[in-house]
């Protein structure tokens, strides 16, 4: 995760598996590994 004081914000990822009862394979990467960057898509802006 991101340390809010550092960036002003922080993300939280949710490790689903389509219902199944094991925990998706990126989750254990990211457990031992907790470092990790996230990417998001410029905003788009309105339409007039």
């Amino acid at each position: 995760m991101v340390d809010p004081s550092t960036y002003g914000f922080a993300e939280a990822g949710i490790a689903a598996n389509f219902g199944e009862t094991r925990h998706p394979a990126w989750y254990h990467n990211l457990k031992a590994h907790p470092y990790a960057t996230t990417a998001r898509p410029a905003p788009t802006p309105p339409s007039s």
